[in-house]
């Protein structure tokens, strides 16, 4: 009799229904990480950036209510302007499943 060795592999998926979600954290240790934060007025942290829709542009800059994170790993800085245009997934709406 041979023996037969048998694994057996599986993925944890959890349903998330369609809708608004925050991003971010505007804990001050957070922040020094390099979290996502809404700006304010002032130019610093508040709140947390809400996402809207998949079809949202997400402007990334130092104006008020942009998203904006501090640079805390100087390898990888990113240029802390941009946007995060339309067309790119958001999380958002639930994936297409073919």
């Amino acid at each position: 009799m041979s023996a037969i060795n048998l694994q057996a592999y599986g993925i944890e998926m959890v349903y998330i229904p369609e809708g608004k979600f925050f991003a971010g954290d505007v804990d001050s240790l957070a922040v020094k990480y390099g979290s996502f934060f809404k700006v304010g007025k002032d130019g610093k942290p508040a709140g947390l950036y809400e996402v809207t829709g998949e079809d949202q542009t997400i402007t990334i800059g130092k104006n008020e209510g942009d998203l904006y994170y501090k640079i805390t790993n100087p390898e990888y800085e990113g240029d802390q302007t941009g946007k995060v245009g339309a067309a790119f997934p958001k999380g958002y709406a639930p994936p297409i499943i073919v």
